[in-house]
């Protein structure tokens, strides 16, 4: 259950209107929102730097990433395709609210997605796929395609929406 809720914690981190501070200790995990970036040093709150790394985020290491994923894959029975599409919305989500499409120059703002041949390109083909829905032209660079059905629907599906392949 503590990776599931590590889990939904970064989750909160990345697609949060408020980025959360997220605390693993000892199985448990603890999300309380705070404000990050210039916002936080103005308002006169703990912006100092001994404060800012007292308060920092916890970023997982591979083997603790791995050990969510096998633990939401064993215990919760998600899917591959699942989890791609909850990291991918979850991409292009923390995208559109550090780049709002309003606050770009060029309408519709040009992304390029540079996707590798794991799990990550995956993600970075359902990203790209949201941000066409967000308002954005997303381009793909996908050099090494695997043969794999998943990912050959996942390319179908933004050929479809008119997603441009380098």
């Amino acid at each position: 259950m503590s990776g599931l809720r590590a889990l939904l914690g970064l989750g909160l981190l990345v697609a949060g209107s408020r980025l959360p501070r997220v605390r693993v200790q000892a199985g448990a995990c603890r999300a309380r929102p705070t404000w990050w970036g210039p916002q936080r040093l103005i308002s006169g709150g703990r912006g100092d730097v001994e404060g800012m790394a007292s308060s920092a985020v916890k970023y997982l290491s591979q083997e603790e990433a791995q050990a969510v994923d096998q633990e939401l894959f064993n215990e919760y029975q998600f899917s591959v395709d699942q989890l791609m599409e909850l990291a991918g919305l979850s991409c292009a989500t923390a995208i559109a609210k550090a780049y709002p499409p309003t606050s770009l120059s060029r309408s519709p703002p040009t992304v390029l997605v540079i996707c590798g041949p794991g799990n990550n390109g995956g993600d970075g083909l359902v990203c790209a796929r949201h941000l066409k829905l967000f308002g954005y032209q997303p381009t793909i660079y996908y050099p090494k395609r695997p043969n794999k059905p998943l990912f050959t629907a996942l390319v179908t599906q933004c050929q479809k929406m008119d997603i441009p392949f380098l």
